[in-house]
């Protein structure tokens, strides 16, 4: 015999009767209007809920609204009905599994929820579209409300650098396209340019350095071109509504010139060796898969949420980083020491001679840095320069081993 009951969806109930003022007097009761509720454990059928109180001298009798289901943790699939509603400990689950596990699958995991629900022998149906934008709401109200508005955080700003870092790295990510066939129906995104700039920005910013920087034909040591790699149409992409997206993040350096630019000669950047955006890249581009299909506000929002969320697992560690980095450095700064007074002795120098010797090696460096536009210039330039670059090569390798090492300890 299957006998059919009326089950409200579970929420929270007021302290006393509205009506009455008595306490614990109020009850749950199942409402006419159905409710779709999913949790963890797959789709429910219920009803709404009604809140009602059981004194004698008291008639009180209500209907929940939207507002008070969100008070009870449940989110609607849409901002104006509650016929959907979302547990928050499943968006919660959610949002934590595709940010740790960044191959996950939105699709995989609701034909998971049908399974479970299926294997309870109840409707195996769930709405992926109203999961999504609930979903969404919820990556919204951590990053773009709670975190932003009640906590006073910036999660896009280094707690260690502040707002003006020693040393900082721009870098393109390709591996995070947007296919031309994917869906370009309006969706609007949450979080708008809580991370990724507007493409009117973008586009802008493009506009002037195309008006200032005229490019030319002629040979280069970094491709047959000039401005190669920066062309803003190539045959190969033609498939791509977006080609990938360009990041920066702190205490990194764009090492186009050794002794110009690299850490160690360079005052006040921390002798960044330039793995920190290779390590961001590495991260985020496992979300390429994902986002490629997407339209563009669930894309941004989708890697807006992804950055704040690499940010917040670093802030978290970031105690532990600076104090291990600290140790690091004082061990560092003695075996250093040593080393310079023995090759002062060797080579009968005080430290006084170092500032001329440095600016001595800039110029030069400069000076080889500008003959590349001139043409190859003679034999003994491109010996040193391969000389001097396979010596940095070799300090650079050494050097970023150690610090993959220690940044992944």
């Amino acid at each position: 015999m299957i006998e059919s009951r009326v089950v409200p969806v579970p929420c929270y109930l007021p302290l006393s009767c509205p009506k009455c003022s008595m306490t614990g007097t109020l009850n749950l009761q199942g409402g006419e209007k159905e409710k779709i509720v999913i949790t963890k454990d797959g789709r429910f059928d219920l009803n709404s809920t009604l809140v009602c109180c059981s004194s004698d001298s008291c008639s009180y009798g209500a209907e929940l609204t939207e507002k008070d289901y969100i008070q009870s943790n449940w989110w609607p699939g849409t901002p104006s009905s509650s016929t959907y509603l979302f547990s928050e400990d499943l968006l919660q689950f959610w949002f934590h599994l595709k940010h740790q596990n960044l191959g996950s699958s939105e699709r995989k995991f609701i034909e998971t929820l049908n399974r479970i629900s299926k294997a309870s022998d109840r409707v195996d149906v769930i709405n992926r579209t109203l999961f999504n934008k609930a979903s969404r709401e919820y990556d919204y109200f951590v990053y773009g409300f709670f975190d932003t508005d009640i906590r006073q955080q910036n999660k896009t700003s280094c707690p260690a650098c502040g707002d003006n870092p020693s040393a900082a790295c721009v870098d393109g990510n390709f591996r995070l396209p947007r296919l031309e066939s994917a869906s370009k129906g309006y969706d609007e995104s949450l979080l708008k340019n809580a991370v990724i700039a507007k493409d009117e920005q973008v586009n802008s910013h493009i506009k002037q350095i195309d008006e200032d920087i005229v490019p030319e034909r002629q040979k280069n040591p970094c491709g047959g071109n000039v401005f190669k790699a920066a062309k803003d149409s190539s045959t190969n992409k033609k498939h791509l509504d977006e080609t990938g997206l360009i990041m920066a993040c702190c205490r990194h350096l764009i090492i186009l010139q050794a002794i110009l630019w690299v850490g160690h000669w360079i005052d006040g950047v921390g002798a960044t060796v330039g793995e920190e955006q290779e390590q961001v890249n590495a991260s985020m581009s496992l979300y390429g898969n994902r986002t490629k299909h997407m339209t563009p506000g669930n894309r941004n929002d989708t890697l807006s949420a992804g950055m704040m969320y690499l940010n917040s697992e670093r802030f978290d560690r970031m105690p532990k980083f600076l104090a291990s980095r600290l140790l690091k450095s004082r061990i560092l700064a003695e075996a250093f020491s040593m080393e310079l007074k023995d090759l002062l002795e060797t080579f009968k120098l005080s430290e006084t001679d170092l500032p001329g010797i440095k600016d001595r090696l800039k110029k030069k460096a400069a000076s080889s840095a500008r003959k590349n536009d001139d043409g190859p210039g003679p034999p003994c330039y491109l010996m040193n320069d391969l000389e001097a670059q396979y010596s940095e090569m070799q300090i650079l390798k050494k050097r970023r081993e150690k610090t993959a090492k220690f940044s992944s300890s």
